[in-house]
């Protein structure tokens, strides 16, 4: 019981992060560095600690990762 309300949170607060990261539209490019680095932190936690849902969706992002980056 305990585990499934922690990956719950997780999945909700992971998923609104990555939401404002992806959104974000008027960034500098230093601040742009700084949520790639977010953003590949994010993907490293949802691709090895995360449950399977989020293991492909952080290999999905990780195939649209150069068009991220030039958005």
């Amino acid at each position: 019981m305990i585990s499934t309300i922690i990956l719950w949170n997780f999945a909700r607060v992971g998923k609104e992060k990555l939401c404002e990261l992806l959104n974000n539209k008027s960034q500098t490019a230093n601040q742009c560095m700084d949520n790639i680095r977010k953003l590949k932190e994010m993907m490293k936690i949802m691709k090895y600690e995360a449950p399977t849902e989020f293991g492909k969706l952080a290999e999905t992002i990780s195939e649209w990762f150069a068009a991220i980056i030039r958005m």
